[in-house]
């Protein structure tokens, strides 16, 4: 946890990325774990009739693209947090060094 108010904008637009990247990652991962369900239900066969494939699958299917869905919302919702606090950073800068006087350094820089 950090004792600092504010983001960095940089930081953000990077863990947007990443997020972004990894539920991308996910893509098609859905299919597979749909044929993967499918060969186990053909190979089990019809005896002794093992149930639950479909409904299982179908479940689990629906939680995988929940999940992608979310990271892609995550990342993105990151990235425009980011882009608010450089903008925001770029608007007040000026206006904060105007009441800086006697400070020994830089304010945003």
């Amino acid at each position: 946890m950090t004792d600092e108010s504010g983001g960095n904008p940089n930081e953000g637009f990077a863990m947007g990325n990443t997020t972004v990247e990894i539920s991308e990652s996910f893509k098609g991962i859905a299919k597979k774990f749909g044929d993967v369900c499918a060969d186990a239900k053909t190979a089990s066969g019809s005896d002794p009739g093992v149930k639950g494939f479909s409904s299982f699958s179908d479940e689990a299917l629906d939680t995988i693209r929940k999940v992608q869905h979310h990271g892609t919302q995550m990342g993105g919702n990151m990235i425009v947090s980011a882009d608010s606090i450089a903008k925001n950073d770029q608007e007040h800068m000026t206006e904060f060094e105007k009441h800086a006087y006697g400070l020994n350094r830089r304010v945003n820089h």
